[in-house]
């Protein structure tokens, strides 16, 4: 392939918006990726009603994988906040609880030596 304003410049990178060929000195690199310097002058805002439609597609799409997805995805996120839930109880403000200490361990008084 090559560069399709610099028709002597061979290249393997491409436009991510349009697929026209780029060489490195008339890419622009972007947030989506390469461009090609006309697909980069296209300021294209973003739209929050397609956000917002892309997230109901992908939470209608979990309707679309059947039973055993459903409880698949179920599963998860029980198992998800299970998780979250147990490393939250297991220690009380940086103690141990007595359940887990040693019993062969005795923590009295420790006796001093003065010299």
């Amino acid at each position: 392939m090559y560069c399709y304003r610099h028709p002597k410049e061979a290249t393997n990178l491409s436009c991510g918006r349009c697929g026209k060929p780029i060489c490195t000195k008339c890419a622009v690199i972007g947030p989506a990726g390469p461009r090609c310097p006309d697909c980069a002058k296209q300021n294209v805002t973003v739209r929050p009603a397609a956000v917002i439609h892309e997230a109901k597609r992908a939470v209608t799409g979990i309707g679309r994988l059947g039973p055993y997805g459903i409880y698949i995805v179920v599963l998860i996120a029980i198992s998800a906040l299970g998780a979250l839930r147990g490393c939250a109880c297991n220690t009380q403000h940086g103690r141990i609880p007595q359940e887990y200490s040693r019993p062969d361990r005795d923590d009295g008084p420790s006796e001093t030596r003065s010299i």
